[in-house]
């Protein structure tokens, strides 16, 4: 960055604080007039004041190799578009959202994250951690026993669920996503889910006998060994930690009849949002050890078609016929 001028676009915003701005400030839109303009050097014209170092920062992690030169002369210019910071968090939610996600969880996910950006040096990862106290949290609470430690623990897995996308949405509107943030992410969700299948089958098993432990366990198993199995064949084609290989390719080969109809059930129940949603209702309203049951059995089918997903294409396609 520099302090002359020369022959670049002139940007003119109205002040020193609409161009610091976090998500729709001067970083925004130079990375959007970089996305058009590779080359040449981008003026930002201020009536006063100048760019912070968190801005400065921004734009050399932005606009790699674009001259940015601060101005305060009264010169020729294009007025800087204005951004909606809202809108831009807005767009952050994933096409793939399922209907909890989309109506629930996703407007107040936004709001915590329009909050957490006004905080100076915030990043994504601080967003990840905070859902893996909330897991943590949640554990404690069901493992210290009780209704009072189940009803908790419930509410706690699924405020760590609606949490759970403050990282991402960060990422997306500050331009933060990476590989290793989103193996992380993945990282923290895993295990959250099985340590929330543990603590429930603890608490529950605690009041109701041996056969409850003997449900959880099968079902923890069954979550361990198939989300093993996805990751490691995942691995092998560069996809570290991805765990929706089984789901893509379930739905590019989808098929109708009963089979399928139990694969969407198992998919929509095991989506993280919807089962962390359900099963705090269910915990509520004194249903959550029919809930483990019913879990257990869709874990099944899931684990049955996470099998036949490995099966050569010949045999997978006559499986699927019979079905």
């Amino acid at each position: 960055m520099g302090s002359e001028k020369s022959d670049c676009l002139s940007l003119r915003f109205a002040s020193a604080a609409a161009a610091n701005r976090r998500v729709a400030g001067v970083a925004a839109v130079v990375r959007l007039v970089r996305e058009v303009d590779k080359g040449g050097g981008v003026r930002i014209v201020l009536p006063e004041g100048g760019l912070d170092a968190r801005t400065r920062d921004d734009l050399a992690r932005l606009a790699p190799g674009i001259e940015i030169i601060v101005s305060h002369d009264d010169e020729p210019g294009v007025d800087a578009p204005e951004l909606d910071a809202r809108a831009i968090l807005r767009a952050t939610a994933k096409p793939g959202d399922g209907f909890v996600s989309r109506r629930l969880n996703r407007p107040v996910s936004q709001r915590i994250s329009m909050l957490l950006l006004h905080i100076p040096g915030i990043r994504p990862v601080h967003a990840t951690l905070g859902t893996a106290l909330l897991a943590v949290a949640m554990f404690a609470a069901l493992v210290a026993g009780g209704e009072a430690g189940l009803i908790a623990g419930g509410l706690l897995f699924h405020a760590a669920s609606v949490f759970d996308g403050v990282d991402g949405e960060i990422a997306r509107a500050t331009w933060r996503t990476s590989p290793a943030g989103a193996v992380f992410d993945t990282a923290v969700d895993l295990t959250t889910n099985l340590l929330f299948i543990a603590g429930v089958t603890i608490n529950l098993a605690e009041h109701t006998g041996p056969q409850t432990m003997l449900v959880g366990v099968w079902t923890l198993s069954l979550a361990v060994a198939g989300f093993g199995a996805i990751i490691l064949r995942e691995a092998r084609i560069g996809r570290i930690l991805d765990t929706g290989g089984v789901k893509r390719r379930y739905q590019s080969r989808r098929r109708e009849g009963f089979a399928a109809l139990l694969m969407d059930c198992a998919i929509a129940i095991s989506s993280r949002d919807t089962f962390a949603f359900l099963f705090a209702v269910l915990i509520l309203v004194g249903l959550a050890l029919p809930a483990l049951y019913v879990f257990a059995a869709l874990t099944t089918v899931w684990f049955l078609f996470v099998l036949a997903s490995f099966l050569p294409a010949s045999e997978r396609n006559a499986a699927e016929r019979s079905a």
